[in-house]
């Protein structure tokens, strides 16, 4: 699989900055669910579902014109820091092998859903949290505490216990930060 040469075919993908790294991590992977959080145009959930063709795609956003623009995917409208909503599709859809958080990229976003999410998944599951280098700026600081930083304390077992996972990295990418987390 040639996920570089399928973000290309989409013209409203942003992900062309990660591609190198999602060849690395999902080229032996054959995931049953993948659920993306932040759909906009709905060309990342169409790569994916190239990329993964027999893979259920599901998409999360809060703007309800991305159902209405994309009637050929599967979109759930809400807020990614609601979790009845979160609890919702999840039990429609089933556990995700996959998450892949480009959604608000508030601090508060990024770690309420993580926080939510990952410990629900089941081993092996891979969490994605794209455009970490958000926590460094203004508009995206909502509260003291940055996504990055948690990341970095669960280095630390004896203050996170709650939060069981096999591999936490960091990767930088032209200026741009993603994280993958494996359960």
């Amino acid at each position: 699989m040639n996920i570089s040469k399928i973000f290309s075919n989409y013209p409203n993908i942003y992900k062309l900055k990660y591609t190198d790294f999602y060849q690395r991590y999902f080229n032996s992977l054959e995931p049953k669910i993948l659920l993306e959080i932040g759909v906009a145009e709905g060309d990342s959930l169409r790569a994916w579902k190239e990329v993964f063709p027999s893979c259920k795609i599901i998409g999360i956003d809060i703007n309800p014109s991305c159902k209405i623009d994309n009637l050929d995917l599967n979109v759930y409208i809400g807020n990614q820091k609601d979790t009845k909503f979160l609890a919702k599709v999840i039990n429609e859809v089933g556990l995700p092998n996959i998450v892949i958080d480009d959604g608000g990229h508030k601090r508060s976003e990024q770690m309420e859903t993580f926080k939510f999410i990952f410990p629900k998944l089941n081993p092996d599951s891979l969490y994605i949290i794209e455009d970490l280098q958000t926590n460094y700026l203004k508009d995206w600081n909502d509260q003291d505490l940055s996504m990055i930083d948690y990341l970095k304390s669960l280095i630390d077992f004896k203050e996170h216990l709650e939060i069981s996972y096999k591999s936490l990295t960091f990767e930088p990418n032209n200026g741009q930060s993603i994280c993958a987390i494996r359960k």
